[in-house]
């Protein structure tokens, strides 16, 4: 299965149980009609605008990964105005309440279209808890105790 060279993406499919290929982006609709890889995970948007409905035959909503946006400012920061500072903080709280609603939005137009269109074969009763329980038995045997303090955290504050 195509994962990125990530070590995130790297730890996540040996905790899911995955054969992980290394392939980058822009190699994988080639990978897939090829046969190097015979899966990848992206989310929905991505697998739509790179038409991997060509290549691919089924689509697992397996849920095994929680899509994230992180705003990062640097030293420019203490550059800003007070009003500045507001504006964009305002921007980013507006954006963060905004962007998952969009995404929410455009999957099931997309999913939609794919079904009407016979895209792809939609598998949408996976055992997410199956997955669930094998990555948390991976993690906790592999994290290093700091790495564990994160993920604890994490989890502590993930809405069931």
């Amino acid at each position: 299965m195509r994962f990125p060279n990530s070590p995130q993406f790297l730890m996540n499919a040996a905790a899911l149980g995955a054969n992980p290929t290394e392939v980058a982006y822009e190699e994988l609709y080639l990978a897939l009609q090829q046969g190097i890889v015979d899966g990848q995970e992206n989310p929905i948007v991505n697998i739509d605008s790179q038409n991997l409905g060509e290549v691919q035959d089924f689509l697992s909503m397996s849920s095994h990964q929680e899509n994230s946006n992180l705003v990062l400012v640097g030293p420019v920061w203490n550059e800003l105005s007070g009003p500045q500072q507001d504006a964009l903080s305002r921007a980013v709280d507006a954006a963060v309440a905004q962007v998952p609603g969009c995404v929410e939005e455009d999957e099931k137009r997309i999913l939609d279209e794919w079904a009407a269109g016979g895209a792809f074969q939609v598998v949408d009763d996976v055992d997410t808890a199956a997955f669930r329980a094998r990555a948390e038995q991976y993690l906790r045997a592999n994290l290093t105790p700091e790495q564990l303090t994160v993920y604890e955290a994490i989890r502590g504050s993930a809405t069931p």
